[in-house]
């Protein structure tokens, strides 16, 4: 493990990037758990460049404006009625054989433009279809709307709350392979 230590303060000390710290604990030999030694100066050995600037290590930001994306926790909506149509949406979910997660969105939104008659949805109609039929949810529920809006244009994103699913993405979601026979 000291050698892995060794090798990333190297790599960081190449970079130019700052201060490299490194500190050494000796362990008593046979003793388990947390030991309390005494302070010793030699137990520590600090190196340092020759720049004295903190090495900071900052996770990719998720948004475009250099913060992270904050995750925001669907609702389930128990006042959505599920069976407001001719075909309920567990009797049309059952009707498919989704593939992929992207799949499935599609289908949720299918159903909820087609059968509710909701046009403009949010992610939380979205997140009490799946609830209903026990898939699976993602952390970020709403990344694979957003990536399908991106790289496929499937949805729109008509106001802060709602997405739309545009004709690209319905022809997509109809174009979902069926379940075999029941």
């Amino acid at each position: 493990m000291r050698k892995g230590f060794d090798a990333l303060n190297h790599a960081v000390a190449a970079l130019g990037t700052g201060q490299t710290v490194v500190t050494t604990v000796k362990r008593l030999p046979g003793a388990q758990g947390k030991v309390e030694l005494p302070e010793d100066p030699e137990l520590e050995t600090e190196q340092a460049d020759e720049e004295d600037a903190a090495v900071t290590i900052d996770a990719p930001a998720a948004s475009g404006n250099g913060k992270p994306r904050s995750i925001s926790k669907p609702k389930f909506m128990d006042t959505f009625d599920l069976s407001v149509s001719d075909k309920p949406w567990k009797e049309f979910a059952a009707q498919y054989s989704p593939k992929s997660d992207n799949e499935r969105y599609l289908l949720a939104a299918l159903w909820v433009t087609e059968n509710a008659g909701t046009p403009e949805f949010s992610t939380n109609h979205i997140f009490t279809l799946f609830r209903a039929v026990k898939w699976n949810e993602q952390v970020d529920f709403s990344q694979p709307i957003r990536y399908m809006k991106s790289k496929n244009s499937y949805f729109e994103h008509p106001s802060a709350k709602t997405w739309k699913l545009t004709q690209i993405g319905l022809d997509a979601a109809r174009a979902v392979s069926k379940a075999g026979p029941q």
